[in-house]
């Protein structure tokens, strides 16, 4: 890391979109927090998408803060 990475203050960190947590995590560079990521089988994926009452699996991943998204 070079020094502009040590010197990132608390308040820019809290400000990462999840396209730059990500990118940040896989160049081995600080980040507010790990990316976080939701992968799960169709039946848990339901039951999960039941237990928080949303009908679709974006809300899951909202509700979660996920980072990462599947692309077909």
């Amino acid at each position: 890391m070079n020094q502009g990475d040590y010197e990132m203050n608390l308040e820019s960190k809290n400000a990462l979109s999840s396209h730059e947590r990500v990118l940040r995590a896989i160049e081995h560079k600080e980040t507010d927090r790990l990316p976080r990521n939701f992968l799960a089988e169709a039946p848990m994926a339901q039951a999960v998408m039941n237990e928080l009452g949303v009908t679709d699996v974006e809300q899951v991943y909202q509700h979660f803060n996920v980072d990462i998204r599947r692309v077909f």
